[in-house]
């Protein structure tokens, strides 16, 4: 990433700065005007809905004074940012364009994960926002969130650094990453032995007095017991050979079928109320029963976690007691007529975060925050353990993979949704399948792979392949009836075979199996959308939007509400919602015709024919002929289809 190609350039880690294209400091006056640039600035290009920056930066005002104060700082943004404006706003969303405005917090994320531990290291002025507040408890939560993440990923780069220096190079780097991270046992060690092979014995014999002293102090626990070997060896004028323990990576999970676990902690109760604590431990018990439902994880139960009720713990600790890849930890406050609810994923071999997120939402029925809450933790718990798993195996390169490692590699080719994945999935998911015939999540994969190279139009959509996809999914089935991601595969297979109400009852059964599967709260929309019934497919839609909000195939739920607004005749909502999804995703044709059919209902001509004009680039087959099934899925009602075409048609695409 090339810093000098952005002019416009945003420091977000220690004191907050903008600099401008001409050199000038353009920093907004306006402390909460800066949060919102902030909050955009970590997430360039994603969608930011109105509503929730103003529930994140003024929950203690009214709708109306929270919109207006929102639309004043955005004005304030404009102002400091200049020209050409790299906010793009609209009615319902906020966004940033990436290529416009160089963040050092971005930078320093994709520096650390792509290995330059120099760079990355140089960037790290200090933590989030250091010193920046808004005097709103939703933005505090937020911000400690991403801080903590932020924070986490500096103590991995430096650790790593440190490793890979010695003398005092070496010694600098641990220094500077002790004041960030002072009761990081394993830098203490490392400490200890640069110390000492740098003929500074009594430093590094201090260095030990120092890990003990702050060990007690923080976490009131004593130095483990490789500190005190260490410690003695030193004592005994022994040189210990420099063991880079903080620049290992942890050995990756073993390459088996076993499904990930996790263990979720009980959450800790932040209000000063012993009363509430029914309702903390109800949370933490509803999230463990939420999540085993998930058939592709192991949850370890209630007995179990809950043993560590009232304890300060390391998850890491944790994690290997209990055996698990992950653990869950989180926290509840009441102030007033608010709850807040925060929770984070930690990677139980590394310890760092994986996902977190925080809930504001006003006391009412504290049932029914209770219920809200712990779909949405499962549904983004189930996605996130899946994509970090991937990571993990793609780190591994076996060079002879068995047949899980090799179904755990064609799972996580899904989530790129892209036409190549699925190909790629398709192949591993054979290669495990001849490895282990028995193998039933293989057989599950090799049917939705299948079914998507249908989607994407990578194998004719033609009778062959529909039954041979329509036969796949039902073995899917038949061997693994309690999964549901079986039941999604055969809701698909049957939406192509025609048979739409079949699709029905099958993500139904797959919702009964797991009732926070979002994915398959967006296919029963898009059946219900596609059987002309826009309302249930509205509702479905919003769902599954609701339980995981940062789900990457989020824009095919927007191509779904697209759909039903279009069958409903509410053909302004049906353009908002194709143009979403386009620009969220803009190489799949379902959106971007839906873009067409609604512009051109609305009479607005000129973006209907440039609508067409970039369809029929994109894709020079594309004709009125074929556009019913190949590039959109059939309607139930006819009506439906002829009024599609007919829009189609005017729009001018070719006969």
């Amino acid at each position: 990433m090339d810093r000098a190609s952005n002019s416009l350039r945003l420091r977000l880690l220690g004191r907050f700065e903008l600099c401008a294209r001409d050199g000038r400091d353009a920093t907004p006056a306006n402390r909460k005007t800066r949060a919102v640039l902030a909050c955009l600035a970590l997430s360039p290009g994603h969608l930011w809905p109105r509503e929730k920056l103003m529930a994140l930066l003024w929950s203690d005002r009214s709708e109306e004074q929270a919109r207006a104060s929102l639309r004043q700082a955005l004005a304030e943004l404009r102002r400091a940012l200049g020209e050409p404006p790299p906010l793009c706003s609209g009615n319902d969303a906020v966004s940033l364009e990436s290529a416009l405005l160089s963040v050092d917090a971005v930078e320093f994320e994709h520096l650390a994960k792509s290995g330059q531990l120099f760079e990355a290291a140089a960037l790290y002025r200090g933590d989030l926002l250091d010193g920046h507040g808004v005097r709103d408890g939703a933005f505090d939560d937020w911000l400690l969130i991403e801080r903590r993440r932020l924070h986490d990923l500096a103590v991995e780069v430096l650790s790593r650094y440190a490793g890979s220096q010695a003398g005092e190079a070496g010694i600098e780097t641990a220094l500077r990453l002790l004041q960030i991270e002072p009761e990081r046992e394993e830098t203490q060690r490392l400490l200890m032995r640069l110390y000492a092979a740098a003929n500074r014995r009594p430093l590094a014999l201090r260095q030990y007095e120092v890990c003990r002293e702050t060990l007690q102090r923080e976490l009131g626990v004593e130095p483990d017991a490789e500190t005190e070997a260490l410690y003695r060896q030193i004592q005994n004028g022994a040189k210990p050979a420099i063991s880079y323990e903080v620049n290992q990576t942890p050995a990756p999970r073993a390459p088996s079928g076993d499904k990930p676990s996790i263990a979720v902690l009980p959450f800790v109760n932040m209000s000063g109320d012993p009363e509430q604590e029914y309702f903390v431990d109800g949370l933490t018990e509803d999230i463990i029963t939420a999540l085993s439902h998930v058939s592709g994880l192991t949850v370890i139960a209630r007995t179990s976690s809950f043993i560590y009720k009232g304890e300060k713990v390391d998850t890491k600790r944790v994690a290997k007691e209990l055996s698990v890849g992950y653990v869950m930890e989180g926290s509840v406050r009441r102030a007033g007529e608010r709850v807040r609810v925060s929770a984070q994923l930690i990677d139980g071999m590394t310890g760092h975060h994986v996902w977190a997120e925080r809930y504001d939402r006003p006391a009412g029925d504290i049932f029914d925050i209770q219920d809200e809450i712990m779909r949405s933790v499962a549904a983004t718990t189930e996605i996130h353990i899946h994509l970090s798993e991937r990571l993990a195996i793609e780190s591994r390169a076996s060079s002879e993979p068995g047949a899980g490692e090799l179904t755990m590699r064609a799972w996580g080719r899904f989530h790129d949704f892209t036409p190549e994945a699925f190909v790629e999935a398709s192949e591993l998911a054979e290669q495990a399948l001849h490895l282990d015939p028995t193998n039933r999540r293989a057989h599950i994969i090799r049917a939705r792979a299948h079914l998507a190279q249908m989607f994407f139009g990578i194998i004719p959509q033609d009778e062959a392949n529909i039954g041979l996809g329509l036969q796949l999914a039902q073995i899917g089935v038949r061997l693994s009836p309690r999964d549901e991601w079986a039941h999604f595969c055969l809701a698909f297979a049957y939406e192509l075979a025609g048979r739409i109400k079949d699709g029905v009852a099958e993500c139904k059964r797959a919702i009964e199996l797991n009732p926070n599967f979002s994915v398959a709260y967006a296919e029963l929309g898009r059946k219900y959308a596609l059987l002309g019934q826009p309302e249930q497919a509205i509702q479905a839609c919003q769902t599954a939007v609701r339980l995981s909000p940062r789900d990457p195939t989020n824009f095919h739920f927007h191509t779904t509400l697209a759909m039903a607004h279009f069958v409903a005749g509410r053909d302004e909502a049906a353009l908002e919602e194709a143009r979403t999804s386009v620009q969220l995703r803009s190489e799949l044709p379902e959106a971007s015709i839906m873009v067409v059919a609604a512009a051109s209902a609305l009479g607005k001509v000129e973006e209907a024919h440039n609508a067409v004009a970039s369809c029929v680039a994109r894709w020079p087959n594309l004709c009125l002929g074929n556009v019913i099934p190949k590039y959109i899925p059939r309607f139930a009602r006819e009506p439906d289809n002829q009024r599609l075409l007919a829009r189609l048609r005017e729009a001018g695409l070719p006969e």
